[in-house]
């Protein structure tokens, strides 16, 4: 029970740093019957009046979604005064756009991805101490049964300097999953063995794109594209996508290590959003079991506003257990008070100009 709490304790703490971010996850849903043009890209009853008012006084809205189990859904909205080319510029530069006081680091993989992408990743030595404890079944880090055989041969043979041998061998492990990936997508990733069940990172993410409600001709060609990748990949030349590796610190809780999946895709009609940015976990050390977001740039609406959308449905798996609803109603109760400021900082990073010159722009 102790160890529970202490859990508890640190993914509260957390909640806001892993849930909400500048490299976001979800979609956008369809409500119809109203006469509010932006209602069209909100999830049923999201768009209120009170809300209305919040979002045109200039307040960015981030509200916590109806979920059930392992399910975490947000949905957020914020008046912007930039546009769809603005957010593809700085979704390019993904190390420039995710800096922030929880990002300790976000860089692109090279294409294809090489271990020298990885040079400025270190674990801390909480994940170092996991991973030497580490058995299939029992980890502390989301890994499969032949990665954990690795790393345990690793620390066999390395003797007193085990753990720069674990640093190099685990960045090694994370471009193996790079290009497993980007070769066979889902089917191509060891399945998670570090609890008595295996969990398939491709399946969690099939359920949580179930949730995503189908928001429009784009948002739908950037979930068939994700699901099915790699095999519609060059199906679509008008969707642009890489890979990139981020650690994040979350206070108290243990900092996420990830390979993130970024689909980007125009939407020139005036009908539709000038811009979506759909993100999909593809692998992370803890908490998050699958991963999916888009963040869209409106066209100019009749009064001339644009709006910045954000949507994220996670797969948690501290949802579960004795504790799991306490810990749900607490991380809730923290990405309502605080996500808006995340949200927020998104927007004034955008509205701020083009991304640094001296980056890399282009995939």
């Amino acid at each position: 029970m102790r160890k529970s709490l202490a859990v508890t304790v640190s993914v509260i703490r957390s909640a806001t740093g892993l849930l909400i971010g500048v490299g976001l996850v979800s979609a956008l849903g369809v409500s119809g019957g109203t006469s509010e043009p932006l209602a069209l890209y909100t999830p049923p009853g999201f768009f209120s009046p009170g809300t209305r008012a919040r979002v045109g006084a200039g307040a960015a809205v981030v509200e916590v979604l109806p979920a059930h189990g392992r399910d975490l859904a947000v949905f957020g909205m914020a008046r912007i005064e930039a546009d769809g080319d603005r957010l593809v510029a700085w979704t390019r530069q993904i190390d420039d756009f995710q800096r922030g006081a929880h990002m300790m680091r976000a860089l692109r993989f090279s294409d294809p991805p090489r271990l020298e992408d990885l040079d400025a990743l270190v674990l801390e030595s909480g994940d170092l101490e996991d991973i030497r404890r580490c058995r299939p079944g029992d980890c502390g880090l989301k890994l499969g049964a032949a990665e954990i055989a690795q790393l345990r041969r690793t620390i066999s043979v390395s003797g007193k300097d085990w753990r720069q041998a674990v640093q190099r061998q685990f960045r090694q492990i994370m471009v193996d999953r790079a290009i497993a990936y980007l070769a066979h997508g889902d089917a191509g990733l060891p399945v998670y063995d570090d609890h008595a069940t295996p969990i398939a990172a491709g399946t969690e993410f099939a359920a949580a794109a179930t949730q995503v409600r189908d928001g429009g001709l784009h948002e739908a060609r950037l979930m068939r594209y994700l699901q099915d990748y790699p095999w519609n990949d060059r199906a679509d030349p008008d969707i642009e996508s890489f890979l990139y590796w981020s650690k994040e610190s979350l206070g108290s809780g243990k900092p996420i290590v990830s390979i993130t999946h970024v689909a980007v895709v125009r939407g020139r009609e005036p009908l539709r959003l000038d811009a979506i940015v759909a993100s999909k976990q593809v692998f992370a050390t803890h908490y998050l079991l699958a991963s999916l977001s888009l963040m869209a740039m409106t066209h100019p609406t009749a009064n001339g506003d644009r709006y910045l959308l954000y949507t994220r449905q996670s797969r948690v798996d501290v949802f579960e257990g004795a504790l799991a609803g306490l810990r749900r109603r607490l991380v809730e109760r923290r990405i309502r008070s605080s996500a808006p400021g995340v949200l927020d900082a998104a927007r004034r990073r955008l509205e701020s100009g083009e991304p640094p010159a001296d980056a890399v722009s282009t995939p």
